[in-house]
């Protein structure tokens, strides 16, 4: 069996000097042959002149992208729309020339680039005609320790007066990989932006690596600085939806004082799945005397200990649906919902139950561990105020974060898609003029009930 070796010899020599690099080629070929196995056969092409092209963008193709860049046509459209018209090659103009013209383009619309970006965007939102479409920006801070940024859309004057809101944060949205942070009004069949908050702390070169309460501290600042932004502006929320994040809950409960906070379902039931499934996790000191002086029924002689460390998991798979389904109740449980005898329970009545079938299960199953985990993370009286949803005497419909989630996505789907984390002050653009347009005329639609059978 012989193996066979093609090699292009490319030059950009001149014709005069053609038969020196043959020449040369030829000494390759046979120095290959020499170092190599003798059945191995080489052949070797020649590529004598290279194909150079003009790759320069035409005139008249940016013509058509600044006519049609403002409309809100998709990158890809536009790409086909160019060659359809004839005035690109694709054989020769790619689609990322294209995707670089469109973000040159829109960058005229929100200003001169600035290096810094999150200057920049702030110096777009609090541009004269920007305030008179609604726009108002609600916080900026640059200093040595972090970077937040904030604004309200003009939803806000409708959205502030809604009773039930919903926040939630993504990452790697920017090309400054800002934490950012949405909070969005449910106005019944859709939900509009009523402001986004930009947040991310230094770490300069030489600075010692802060810890992670110095990290969370800072964080929880910033937030609650946000959200008494929102306060002072008129916002009458009583429900506040947020996912399991302490920074979150805890700013919101300092800066929003007749706000309930409500933790989301969806990402409850993920954390406690996660925590069942997890292997060789140290647990949190469980104080079962103190536990005892809440719930009498809870025995103070069954213990862990700070030292613990759970071989394998801490709940057995045979387990964790009726975990699931017992959790779940409890997270829906309310003194507005009777039982199953027709009682309607007070807040203290729904925790102590509540409590039992937990530590009833755990207990007669020796999952000691488990428990600790509930009764910290969960059932104590002080998580127990965050989790359940007694401590108000009215009940909130909503559930989950989806709304927020479900906004992320359609933004980076339908509109910076092509775009691997635009600049800030170009993100910021996206949302103000784009995505804020979308959302107006469906607004427009479900005020006018257009959404309904006429």
């Amino acid at each position: 069996m012989s193996l066979c070796m093609s090699i292009t010899w490319w030059t950009a020599a001149s014709s005069s000097r053609r038969p020196e690099a043959v020449e040369e080629a030829q000494n390759f070929k046979f120095w290959l042959k020499e170092h190599l196995r003798p059945e191995v056969e080489v052949g070797i092409g020649f590529y004598w002149d290279p194909c150079w092209r003009d790759h320069a963008f035409p005139v008249a193709a940016k013509a058509f992208l600044e006519k049609n860049v403002s409309v809100g046509i998709r990158k890809q459209e536009l790409y086909r729309m160019l060659h359809i018209e004839g005035l690109i090659d694709p054989s020769n103009i790619t689609r990322a020339q294209v995707n670089y013209w469109v973000a040159e383009i829109e960058s005229c619309y929100y200003g001169e680039k600035d290096e810094d970006q999150m200057r920049s965007a702030s110096n777009f939102i609090r541009r004269e005609d920007m305030g008179e479409k609604g726009f108002e920006q609600t916080l900026y801070e640059d200093n040595d320790e972090f970077q937040a940024f904030a604004f309200t859309m003009p939803f806000w004057k409708h959205g502030r007066a809604v009773k039930k809101l919903v926040t939630d944060s993504t990452f790697k949205i920017n090309a400054m990989r800002l934490e950012m942070f949405g909070m969005m009004a449910n106005l019944g069949r859709f939900g509009v932006p009523l402001s986004y908050c930009f947040y991310n702390k230094k770490v300069n070169v030489g600075d010692p690596i802060p810890s992670q309460y110095q990290m969370k501290r800072l964080r929880k600042e910033v937030l609650a600085r946000w959200y008494r932004g929102l306060y002072e502006r008129d916002l009458q929320s009583i429900f506040l939806l947020t996912d399991k994040d302490v920074g979150q809950i805890w700013a919101a409960k300092e800066s929003l004082p007749n706000t309930f906070v409500q933790l989301c379902l969806k990402h409850s039931m993920d954390a406690i799945e996660k925590r069942m499934a997890a292997v060789d996790m140290r647990t949190n000191p469980y104080c079962a005397k103190s536990a005892h002086e809440t719930f009498d029924f809870i025995d103070p002689a069954w213990q862990t200990f700070t030292d613990d460390v759970v071989s394998g998991n801490i709940c057995p798979e045979e387990y964790r649906k009726e975990v699931k389904r017992f959790f779940k109740f409890h997270f829906n449980a309310h003194p507005l919902i009777p039982d199953l005898m027709g009682y309607c329970l007070s807040q203290e009545e729904v925790h102590e139950r509540s409590v039992l079938e937990a530590y009833s299960f755990c207990k007669e199953r020796g999952l000691i561990q488990f428990w600790g985990y509930l009764w910290n993370e969960w059932y104590s009286h002080l998580k127990w105020q965050i989790f359940s949803r007694v401590s108000k005497t009215i009940l909130s419909m909503s559930r989950t974060t989806n709304l927020v989630e479900s906004h992320w996505q359609k933004i980076k789907q339908d509109y910076s898609h092509a775009m691997n984390r635009p600049r800030l002050d170009h993100w910021v653009y996206i949302v103000s003029e784009k995505v804020c347009l979308d959302m107006s005329i469906k607004l427009k639609q479900f005020l006018g009930r257009r959404e309904f059978p006429s």
